[in-house]
């Protein structure tokens, strides 16, 4: 083993040599040999090996060390983590644009192999160059994932799993998940990547978990001015506590953050983009302008002059144009 990499909550990762071939690789190895840690370590090697190095690790190698220990071993990527860049300093909007949209590839993907991640955090996102030189996303530390498998569930009752700053609200009360639950984390990424700092912040647990559920949010743009009103809408919706006025899935998040981009460009304006959805008389969901009954955070009265969430009586210019580009894009695809 070269060096230490990192800790994570049962295990550590190394730099490490391969014996036969020389080769470097990242070898993950649990620190705490519990029943629970060993089928973590054992579903992240099967998960790894599902999505074979697709927005995520290739794992070459699992098994037990000399001294008994369980470890993974897995391609070293050549990147830096999404939480060292943000220690660097803000992010340019077109920087943070690019990561969104590769990192909803990513998480979609993911979600499509039947994987919820339930820990999606800066340090768990890698930001690589592929083989053109364009940034590239990878998503790590797979070990409290959820498997629509039917795997068994190793977690206690009543233990919080993930990391309180980027948890759902519905993932602080129960471990059974769905893909939303990621989405909602993706969203809190985003505000950090635009503001510089998690939504809700505290001393300790506790006080986050108290403001993850029932504080106030302050807008992306009231921390940076220059913040597109598009994307601010996006990250709004993505941070839903309701899961009805949530985004269904990555895949539809990357869809409104290509039109929250193509908007933006087609008008100096600030674009309202947040949006709800509601059942008509057919019972078939729909998708709505939320009105402030409805807003995604009990947002204080003067913020809401920022959002005209209630719906007018006739359709505005920039939804008339952000229909007709979403509909000449679906032609274009034809």
């Amino acid at each position: 083993m070269r060096r230490l990499l990192g800790i994570g909550g049962c295990a550590l990762v190394y730099e490490a040599e391969h014996a036969v071939t020389g080769g470097r690789v990242a070898l993950k190895a649990l620190g705490e040999q519990d029943h629970a840690s060993a089928v973590r370590l054992e579903r992240e090697a099967r998960v790894l090996n599902v999505l074979e190095g697709t927005y995520a690790p290739r794992v070459l190698d699992a098994g037990r060390l000399a001294g008994g220990s369980l470890y993974l071993a897995m391609e070293l990527l050549d990147g830096t983590s999404l939480e060292d860049r943000l220690a660097e300093g803000p992010m340019s909007l077109d920087e943070i644009a690019m990561l969104a949209r590769e990192l909803l590839r990513a998480v979609a993907t993911i979600h499509d192999r039947g994987i919820v991640h339930r820990d999606i955090k800066p340090s768990n996102i890698l930001l690589v160059r592929d083989a053109s030189g364009e940034l590239a996303v990878k998503v790590i530390d797979f070990g409290i994932c959820r498997v629509s498998d039917g795997s068994p569930v190793v977690t206690a009752p009543g233990l919080l799993v993930g990391t309180a700053l980027y948890m759902a609200p519905e993932q602080i009360h129960t471990p059974e998940v769905d893909a939303r639950a990621d989405v909602y984390s993706v969203g809190v990424v985003l505000y950090e990547c635009i503001t510089g700092r998690p939504p809700f912040i505290g001393e300790r647990i506790v006080d986050v978990i108290e403001a993850v559920l029932h504080a106030p949010l302050i807008l992306p743009s009231e921390l940076r001015r220059e913040c597109p009103m598009p994307l601010e809408g996006v990250v709004l919706r993505a941070m839903a506590r309701s899961l009805v006025d949530r985004y269904e899935s990555a895949w539809e998040m990357l869809e409104a953050v290509e039109l929250a981009r193509r908007v933006q460009h087609a008008t100096t304006q600030p674009v309202p983009l947040v949006v709800g959805r509601k059942r008509d008389e057919s019972g078939v969901r729909r998708r709505t302008p939320l009105r402030d009954d409805h807003a995604p955070f009990p947002l204080e009265r003067e913020r809401r002059s920022v959002l005209p969430l209630a719906i007018p009586d006739r359709l505005p210019w920039w939804l008339a144009l952000a229909t007709a580009l979403l509909a000449l894009s679906q032609l274009s695809g034809l």
